[in-house]
């Protein structure tokens, strides 16, 4: 009986339209497979975190990637005073530029956004901004507004003063300085201005972006699969579903849960996935793996 080897991760090199360098982390299948996941990471979570859930995908049939969110890891930028950007750089310029590059390496791929916390949200933004994509479904893992009003009693209060805080911060710093404050790492100001604009309003108006997201995201017909943990306070399944309602009615929508007996671990974290991710790896290939080669409609008729 001959071993099967896991999938390696290849890195593939790209630079977004503005000339900020980054690269793609790809772990390839060894099942025949026109299926291709992106994955985009939480807030201040680097790609190389994801790795093992990538290769993971890739071990249950589908091509699987991940790359760094603007100002981390293999990203050509940090942020400070004088390098700020915003949700409408990690949307209009990383994401797509790394898309290009998925499309080359994987010729007429069946292309599917996954994203985990900030990065569900970017990955919803670029369906809504780009009208013609070719992207056929949504991934949302731990994944929703911050608008205030997803969370629950208290929660609601600390949900948006501390979003506020950090944009304030941020102001008064030039970045906001995520690991001295005790969450998520080096942020640039212009990202959480568009994070507490959320928290705040309720709606996504991107910072020097004049594109109505709000429309767009109603336009949206994609097939969505949301999955949340029990016990993640970052995000909580109301969260989520305030996101997936501003999509279009015609959405599908699968919703899975995962607890700790689910997941064999005492807590069902926010990022206890990135460690047991077995079973989440295996729901979001299925799930991938049954979904058609295109989703043709892309948009809702106005």
């Amino acid at each position: 009986m001959v071993a099967i080897m896991p999938p390696s991760i290849n890195t593939i090199a790209f630079v977004a339209d503005d000339g900020i360098s980054n690269q793609l982390r790809v772990a390839e299948t060894q099942s025949p497979s026109n299926t291709v996941i992106l994955l985009l990471p939480a807030m201040g979570t680097q790609a190389i975190k994801y790795d093992a859930l990538i290769t993971r995908l890739a071990a249950n049939g589908v091509h699987a990637a991940s790359i760094d969110l603007r100002g981390h890891g293999a990203s050509g930028i940090r942020a400070s005073r004088g390098t700020d950007f915003s949700y409408t750089h990690l949307v209009n310029l990383d994401l797509k530029a790394a898309l290009d590059t998925l499309r080359a390496v994987f010729p007429t791929p069946k292309i599917i956004l996954s994203g985990h916390s900030l990065g569900g949200q970017i990955a919803a933004l670029y369906l809504a901004r780009h009208e013609h994509h070719d992207v056929c479904a949504l991934n949302l893992l731990a994944s929703g507004t911050v608008d205030y009003r997803g969370w629950r009693g208290t929660r609601k209060v600390g949900i948006l003063f501390f979003t506020q805080f950090a944009y304030l911060i941020s102001k008064v710093v030039g970045h906001f300085p995520g690991r001295r404050v005790g969450f998520a790492a080096r942020e640039a100001r212009g990202v959480m201005r568009d994070w507490a604009f959320n928290a705040r309003h309720g709606r996504y108006e991107l910072a020097h972006d004049e594109f109505d997201y709000e429309t767009g995201l109603a336009r949206v017909v994609s097939p969505v699969l949301a999955i949340n943990f029990a016990d993640d306070s970052f995000a909580p399944v109301f969260a989520t579903a305030r996101l997936v309602a501003k999509f279009s009615p015609e959405v599908h929508t699968e919703y899975q849960l995962f607890s700790a007996g689910d997941l064999g671990t005492q807590q069902a974290g926010h990022f206890t996935f990135l460690r047991h991710h077995e079973l989440v790896a295996t729901r979001i290939a299925n799930w991938a793996k049954a979904l058609p080669d295109r989703h043709d409609k892309h948009h809702a008729a106005e």
